[in-house]
């Protein structure tokens, strides 16, 4: 990798240098060791000489000691390995004892210019701002098969050589991108290895059982954990050596730089089911066409259970320096979720069907981002996330004008307030609600009696005598006696308050007068 102003350098390991000479003295032996990716260099060892952790050295049988600069070190022996020399940590390629040790340190020397000069056409992509598909291009000869990378929605981002065997992509109409075919996705959903796979790290074997050949594989994960897509390479027309899957993490770690960059530049690059959502949220016509298919690779389906969180973003954000970041940050939290921005808020999409404990997930996130949330109700149909994200955003509207310290605020909890900010703007609130209270507040304030309160803790009781007695802390022959007293007040008798419309209006009037104050 690249420290500073460094050149990007790729160092090998023994098991590189195991395959290559493997290919010469197939009889040789591999001892692993402490197997580090460390080596630049091949010499000889002479006696006294100083080991150390960038170079491997060619030992003929029965040498001498030497001295150590660190615990590691790396041999390739001809003939019995000298105990003397080798210790339980270090890594050892052990040939026939006739091996010429020019030839060895010929071969080593042309596996090191082989890798010296990938890693160097790799620098010249990097440093020339070069794209996905040049790192592809010219990682075919050093890996002898084809190989692609693809985003976390299984759409393609550069695939410059294909062979038959590979995955035949279908082209999305509308974006112009290619895909993995539908069917293709739900096999891979419903396959046990392919979905241990999304949660690897480092590089590793799929194996032939579903695609009729193997893959050598690494999963490109973003700063904060969030799986990104994945570099693959196809065992088509060579077997696949163990050595490869270093060189594998270090190509991936450089398209992992690449595609950061490009993200930025063109987030539909990369984020094409963000703008699904964006489309549906906008009502965009066509929205829906492709949601399926585009949400299927994330194991969704459009009747799911689902819940839209709303978030603020302050300028305070510390550590996150862009919206992509805090999304990602979020989808490696949150599991389950899908994060994009909407003009200058987040919002995020939690599937309750694989995350029914989001709250806490959630909770979590706003807490270290000191950030504010509104959350829809729960919904069954993807098709109608308008609506829904249109109540996360009154309930964050809400959050945020409350300014106590409730970190968010549910639709839920906010409707009525939403109601009756909405439904009373023209007129004064004790003019909005049932008529009988306003006769009854003049009365109380004329005869110091409580006869308001009585009929409000009433109705909130479902007209239970016996519960209402004792939350007012009166007798029930007082309590009789003030519901008598506010029928002669008002006219409202028994019939009133069963009725269903007037029931609801009186509560409504109670609720409306008690947030005016």
């Amino acid at each position: 990798m690249q420290k500073g102003n460094e050149k990007i350098r790729f160092r090998l390991n023994m098991q590189i240098l195991a395959d290559g000479l493997q290919e010469v003295w197939p009889e040789l032996t591999f001892r692993r060791g402490a197997d580090q990716d460390t080596l630049e260099d091949v010499c000889f060892l002479t006696e006294g000489m100083q080991v150390c952790e960038n170079c491997v050295y060619l030992v003929r049988e029965g040498a001498g000691g030497a001295s150590r600069a660190g615990a590691h070190g790396a041999f390739v022996v001809a003939g019995e390995v000298p105990p003397q020399l080798v210790g339980p940590q270090d890594s050892v390629i052990q040939l026939p004892a006739q091996a010429d040790l020019f030839r060895i340190f010929g071969r080593c020397q042309e596996i090191f210019r082989r890798n010296r000069e990938w890693s160097e056409q790799i620098y010249e992509v990097m440093i020339r701002g070069g794209s996905v598909d040049d790192l592809c291009r010219i990682s075919y000869p050093y890996f002898q098969n084809p190989l692609f990378v693809h985003d976390a929605q299984l759409t393609v981002i550069s695939c410059p050589i294909w062979r038959e065997g590979m995955i035949d992509w279908e082209e999305d109409k509308e974006t112009g991108l290619l895909m993995a075919p539908f069917d293709l996705v739900n096999e891979f959903k419903t396959d046990k290895e392919y979905v241990h796979t999304l949660s690897v790290h480092g590089a590793d074997i799929f194996s032939a059982d579903l695609r009729g050949y193997r893959d050598l594989y690494v999963n490109i994960w973003n700063h904060a954990g969030g799986y990104e897509g994945r570099l693959v390479i196809c065992e088509l027309e060579h077997p696949l050596l163990p050595g490869q899957a270093l060189a594998a993490e270090f190509l991936a770690g450089m398209l992992r730089i690449l595609l950061s960059a490009r993200s930025a530049q063109n987030p539909t690059y990369s984020y094409v089911l963000d703008q699904t959502f964006l489309d549906l949220i906008h009502r965009e016509p066509g929205a829906a066409r492709n949601l399926e298919r585009r949400i299927a690779v994330n194991g969704w389906h459009v009747d799911d259970s689902y819940v839209c969180v709303r978030i603020n973003r302050e300028e305070r954000d510390v550590g996150l320096t862009s919206t992509g970041n805090i999304c990602s940050y979020i989808e490696a939290q949150v599991i389950g979720s899908k994060a994009f921005c909407d003009e200058d808020r987040i919002c995020i999409l939690v599937n309750l069907s694989i995350n029914s404990g989001y709250t806490s997930d959630i909770a979590y996130v706003l807490r270290e981002g000191l950030y504010k949330a509104g959350l829809s109700e729960v919904f069954h149909d993807l098709t109608q996330l308008a609506v829904y994200y249109r109540q996360a955003s009154i309930a964050l509207n809400y959050c945020i004008s409350k300014n106590d310290t409730n970190w968010y605020r549910t639709f839920g909890s906010i409707a009525l307030d939403y109601f009756a900010d909405h439904c009373s703007p023209d007129f004064d609130s004790r003019y909005f609600c049932d008529a009988a209270l306003i006769k009854l507040r003049e009365f109380d304030a004329r005869s110091h009696t409580e006869l308001y309160e009585t009929l409000r803790v009433y109705l909130l009781n479902e007209r239970n005598t016996v519960k209402t007695s004792n939350e007012l802390y009166i007798g029930r022959s007082t309590l009789f006696y003030r519901l008598k007293k506010i029928t002669e007040i008002t006219g409202l008798d028994t019939a009133h308050l069963s009725d269903p419309r007037r029931n609801l209006y009186l509560r409504l009037s109670f609720f409306i007068q008690e947030r005016s104050g």
